[in-house]
């Protein structure tokens, strides 16, 4: 017996299995002691009120805990319920009290105006609201999550009233009682952005290296928006075969200017310029001057929830290019127009984006191009969701193709522009979940690492 167990012992795979089952006993111990202390420690009114009220109050209150389904909040929903603990988070708008829309869109200064639309339901059917979160365009993540999180609480106030849970919550104020001044702004709400990155990489048969630059300036106003920009980009590729070493460059500059007058809740005027060079589209250089009118059927101000645009173009642009065109042109003056209705709608059922716009040249209108543009998501019923998003193109204004042929590494790598009469892509999918109809646990152990908040 002894023989066995020294043999036994010496075995590389009972070692492994040893010295992990002791570390996980000591490791046991330690948070055990641990506990203890803590125990010893805690007040006597604290450990009575974990014993007599705490839990069992606690379990018996969750049934009136509110239902909320978050619905477009993303990367805030771990760390929502890690910090609301007085609400069930369910996976479904159909198990919900209450159903909070988060929207999302651009202010100056990179900033973003986070709209969220509280809409009850069942017994709460008759409580709705809608609250704004504005976040810097400097503001960290902890920050934005921060506000977000206090909005939510400030919106879920009016539910949480009709419910047991009302008599545990209490509302404290941590300002001072002050007039409230309007600071006078120094920039007079102009905003400067200066932004360059670059990238390597590469292994043995292939490498790469990218730069990209811009520069910004933006005013908003309710009656006006100005914005400027200058963007550079170069990057080139360079792979290794076995007849020959390729390379290919990609260059592009680009100035962009838009000004614009708000007329009316509806209706907006204003004019865009357009300075650019690029190898991609064989122009040297190129410059657009377009005025433009847009009509919204509905009110700017719900641009948050629903917006059906319809924006009218009419403008002139001079080109001049790299290579002799199939047109046999090196330079050219030309007159077009456009016109492009857009439909946007966040409901409770889902959203949809939807863009369709029409150009053509005016000294020849079979020179035109027709672009449709698409994104569907849909709650078809409880727990299965549907998305669709795609583009497609009729081509028939490429005015600036090359007349000398495309090399081989030119199709291959996307050097050049390439004749076609029209692209498009698709990608369709569903998600269907089920089972538990709560989600209030958050539990992070061994995930990926890519937790971005």
């Amino acid at each position: 017996m002894e023989n066995t167990m020294l043999n036994l012992l010496k075995n590389k795979w009972v070692k492994s299995s040893l010295l992990v089952a002791t570390t996980f006993c000591i490791l046991e111990g330690f948070d055990f002691l641990l506990s203890i202390k803590a125990f010893a420690q805690t007040p006597k009114a604290d450990i009575e009120k974990v014993e007599l009220g705490s839990v069992d109050e606690d379990e018996e209150l969750h049934g009136d805990f509110l239902g909320v389904f978050f619905d477009g909040f993303f990367r805030y929903d771990d760390y929502i319920k890690q910090e609301l603990l007085w609400i069930n988070y369910v996976r479904d708008r159909k198990q919900a009290d209450v159903h909070i829309l988060m929207t999302i869109e651009r202010t100056t200064a990179r900033g973003r105006e986070y709209t969220l639309t509280f809409t009850g339901l069942e017994d709460f059917s008759a409580i709705n609201d809608t609250l704004k979160y504005y976040a810097k365009g400097t503001d960290t993540r902890e920050m934005t999550r921060r506000g977000i999180l206090r909005t939510v609480e400030m919106g879920l106030i009016p539910y949480i009233a009709e419910t047991p849970i009302a008599q545990f919550i209490s509302i404290d104020y941590k300002g001072k009682r002050q007039p409230v001044f309007q600071e006078e702004d120094k920039w007079d709400n102009w905003v400067l952005l200066f932004d360059v990155h670059g990238s390597l990489d590469g292994e043995e048969a292939r490498k790469s290296v990218s730069f990209e630059g811009s520069i910004s300036a933006e005013r908003v106003t309710p009656n006006w928006k100005i914005s400027q920009s200058v963007r550079t980009n170069y990057s080139k590729r360079d792979f290794k075969t076995s007849d020959e070493d390729i390379s290919a460059i990609s260059r592009w500059h680009s100035n962009r200017g838009l000004i614009v007058k708000s007329l009316s809740k509806h209706l907006s005027a204003g004019i865009s310029h357009s300075l650019s060079s690029s190898i991609y589209s064989n122009t040297k250089i190129s410059f657009s001057l377009a005025p433009a009118v847009e009509y919204n059927i509905f009110p700017y101000e719900e641009s948050t929830r629903r917006e059906f645009r319809f924006l009218y173009r009419i403008g002139a642009r001079k080109r001049k290019y790299i290579e002799e065109t199939v047109f046999d042109k090196l330079e050219e003056t030309l007159f077009y127009e456009s016109l492009s209705a857009t439909l946007e709608l966040k409901e409770l059922w889902g959203s949809v984006i939807s863009t369709l716009e029409g150009s053509h040249y005016f000294h020849d209108l079979n020179k035109n191009r027709l672009q449709l543009y698409s994104n569907l998501s849909l709650r078809l019923f409880e727990g299965f969701s549907l998305t669709f998003n795609g583009n497609v193109s009729m081509i028939r204004d490429q005015l600036s193709l090359p007349k000398e042929e495309a090399t081989e590494e030119d199709v291959l790598l996307r050097i050049k522009q390439l004749a076609t009469q029209y692209d498009y892509r698709f990608s369709i999918g569903f998600r269907y979940r089920f089972g538990s109809e709560l989600s209030n646990i958050v539990n992070p152990r061994m995930s990926s690492g890519r937790r971005w908040y």
